[in-house]
């Protein structure tokens, strides 16, 4: 509107000197930056339908939350004004500009050589300067998104290949074991069960998968270094694991080595923190090893005998979680008791994830240890990923449209 307004400055002079009054010509200009405005936006809401249409029948499945997003009457309401404020803005200037011309400069044939005329070119200098300059900023943006996109997508959040790792809950009640050592015996031979399912690689179990929001925290006391002056340590996310947990979900093991079955049954006074926690607290995984953690002031230490590769559990765009993993069967961590982790998530990496049989022979597997064992909560490490992250991914994905039509506009 502004260059069509310096190009049409004598149309309009004439119009003006013929006897149209300002307001005429003011109200020419409002109507056809109105009818622009309001058209590109309902235009605008169009495009945007069919394409939610699009991505809603194309791709479902990649992108979270997509069907449940609506173009209501308020988001094209919402959207309608905008249009109608960008017409009001954009036409405002010419009308405070052009309808008060100077007549004799404006009525010259285009008025070349005239300082009215250089005034214009400066006009147009200044126009063309800010949208370079607008158009290099968004630039700058866009590249920085995508590189954000791209950085956030390399980002390894405590497992590999989510979606081959298959998760159930089995929850053992005390009614069904009251025992706590039997309860862990009973879990040992569901997992030795399903580890033996053909196609089956890995199985284990813990008491909370990557991201999937158990956020248990209690502080945690280092030995002759937090705790022991009294105060109060840090708090870190705890979690209770088996053998193979590790190995189950391809978070390596980076010092020292994985928890046994021996050390699970024979309630050994041991952990396994995440490298973060130990480079943290006592400078790097291989000082960690051999030092001794505990959960409260009373329970005795337990030695540290591996370093796990890290996990982020609060997100891929947090710094990795400090965790400190424990036996799931416990002597001793509450004062004078057994205890055992009853409800706990079942790991299972397997080939067949897409063959529906696959769930059907894990079931016999579990109900051949105990038939009366509800499962429950069936899905992937990549279905409890994409849940954690969809506002995250969803964000993400409407910054990279942004920023692909800011790349067209630049």
């Amino acid at each position: 509107f502004l260059l069509r307004g310096e190009n049409r400055r004598r149309e309009f002079a004439v119009q003006l000197a013929l006897g149209s009054g300002r307001a005429r010509v003011a109200g020419q200009l409002l109507g056809e930056a109105l009818t622009l405005s309001l058209g590109s936006g309902l235009l605008g809401v169009a495009s945007a339908h069919g394409g939610l249409r699009f991505l809603q029948g194309t791709a479902a499945d990649q992108i979270p939350l997509i069907g449940e997003m609506t173009i209501d009457l308020p988001t094209i309401g919402f959207a309608m004004l905008l249009a109608l404020l960008a017409g009001l803005v954009f036409c405002a200037l010419p009308i405070v500009r052009f309808t008060r011309p100077n007549l004799p400069e404006a009525l010259k044939e285009n008025g070349r050589g005239s300082s009215d005329a250089h005034g214009r070119h400066r006009t147009r200098h200044a126009l063309v300067v800010a949208q370079v300059a607008i158009a290099l900023m968004l630039l700058v943006g866009a590249t920085l998104m995508v590189r954000t996109f791209v950085a956030i997508r390399d980002v390894r959040p405590g497992f590999v290949d989510g979606e081959q790792v298959l998760t159930l809950r089995i929850n053992i009640a005390e009614a069904v074991s009251p025992d706590p050592v039997a309860t862990a015996r009973l879990h040992e031979q569901i997992v030795r069960g399903i580890a033996g399912v053909p196609g089956v690689r890995d199985a284990a179990l813990t008491s909370s998968i990557t991201t999937d929001a158990a956020n248990r925290r209690d502080p945690v006391f280092v030995e002759g270094l937090i705790g022991e002056d009294g105060r109060m340590p840090p708090v870190r996310r705890m979690k209770w694991v088996s053998p193979g947990y590790y190995q189950t979900m391809g978070n390596p093991i980076v010092a020292g080595r994985d928890f046994t079955w021996p050390d699970v049954l024979e309630r050994r006074e041991i952990a396994i923190v995440s490298d973060g926690l130990a480079r943290e607290t006592f400078g790097s995984a291989q000082a960690a090893l051999g030092r001794g953690v505990r959960g409260n002031p009373t329970s005795p230490w337990r030695e540290i005998v591996g370093v796990a590769g890290n996990e982020h559990d609060d997100g891929p765009t947090r710094p990795p979680t400090p965790i400190v993993y424990w036996p799931f069967l416990q002597e001793n961590y509450a004062p004078s008791r057994i205890t055992v982790e009853p409800a706990l998530v079942y790991a299972v990496r397997s080939d067949r994830l897409r063959d529906a049989g696959l769930l059907r022979d894990i079931q016999q597997a579990i109900w051949a240890v105990n038939p009366a064992l509800p499962i429950s909560r069936v899905e992937t490490v990549d279905d409890v990923y994409r849940r954690a992250t969809a506002q995250l991914s969803l964000t993400l994905m409407i910054l990279m449209i942004a920023a692909g039509v800011t790349l067209l506009l630049g």
